[in-house]
C-alpha cells in the first residue's frame, strides 16, 4: 500500500483496506484459489475477477498463462468514433504494476455513494490483446481483438487505458453490440492472437466475427 497516495482516504479506510487484503489473501491460500477480488492482490499473481463474472475470470486466467504481466478486467466504457479509440476502464481493478510511469497511483473513496475505496491511475502504453470466453445461445464463443494502449491524461476515478484497435473501433463496437458480447473482457499486455487462435481451435470454440460497417 505504500506505493499508493492515500491522502484521499481516511486512516480508518486505510486500515480496513489493509485488513481486507490480508484476510482475502489468507482465504485464497487456504483454498488454493487463483482468482481474487481485490486489486491489491493482483501484483502477487492473482487474477482479479469482478462482479461475479466467472467467464471473465476464466479469461483472465487464460491471459495469465500466456503473459508475464497481470491482465486487467475491463469494460468497453467509452467509444470515440471520430478519434477511433475506446476507453477500457474499470473501478480500480488493475494491478499497480500496470500503471503508466507518468500517472500518480492514488486511493480514493469509491464514487458509488461514497462507500469503499478504489484505486486510480492511467495504465501504461503498449500492445494489448482483448480476450473473452463468452457462453451464449447454447455455445461457447470467444471475443478476440488486438490494439495499442496510448498515452492519456489522468482524468477519471478507477483504472483505465485509451486503446486504438487494429481495426476501426466502429467495427469492434458493432461486433460487441450485434453479438451480445458480455461487458467485461480480459486485457493482456502483448500480442497473443496466434496463441489464442490455437486455444480456440483445440477447444472447439468459435471466434466472434467482426461485422464490417
Amino acid at each position: 500500500m505504500s506505493s499508493f497516495d492515500v491522502s484521499g482516504i481516511t486512516t480508518e479506510q486505510v486500515g480496513k483496506v489493509a485488513n481486507l487484503a490480508a484476510s482475502m489473501e489468507g482465504f485464497l491460500k487456504i483454498n488454493a484459489l487463483d482468482g481474487a477480488a481485490m486489486a491489491l492482490l493482483t501484483d502477487k499473481g492473482y487474477s482479479l475477477g469482478c462482479e461475479g463474472d466467472l467467464e471473465g475470470t476464466l479469461s483472465l486466467l487464460a491471459c495469465r498463462a500466456l503473459s508475464e504481466e497481470v491482465p486487467f478486467m475491463a469494460d468497453l466504457s467509452q467509444v470515440n468514433f471520430d478519434e477511433d479509440y475506446a476507453l477500457m476502464w474499470h473501478c480500480g481493478v488493475a494491478a499497480g504494476s500496470l500503471a503508466d510511469v507518468n500517472s500518480p497511483k492514488r486511493m480514493d473513496t469509491y464514487f458509488a455513494g461514497g462507500k469503499g475505496v478504489t484505486t486510480d491511475f492511467v495504465m501504461k502504453t503498449g500492445a494489448v490483446t482483448m480476450f473473452l470466453i463468452d457462453t451464449a445461445r447454447g455455445k461457447t464463443r470467444v471475443f478476440l481483438e488486438k490494439g495499442t494502449a496510448m498515452p492519456m491524461e489522468n482524468a477519471l476515478r478507477g483504472t483505465y487505458a485509451k486503446v486504438r484497435f487494429t481495426k476501426p473501433v466502429r467495427e469492434v463496437f458493432a461486433n460487441v453490440a450485434a453479438n451480445g458480447v458480455a461487458h467485461h473482457v480480459a486485457m493482456a499486455y502483448g500480442d497473443f492472437e496466434n496463441a489464442f487462435r490455437k486455444f480456440v481451435g483445440l477447444m472447439g470454440y468459435e471466434i466472434i466475427t467482426t461485422i464490417s460497417c
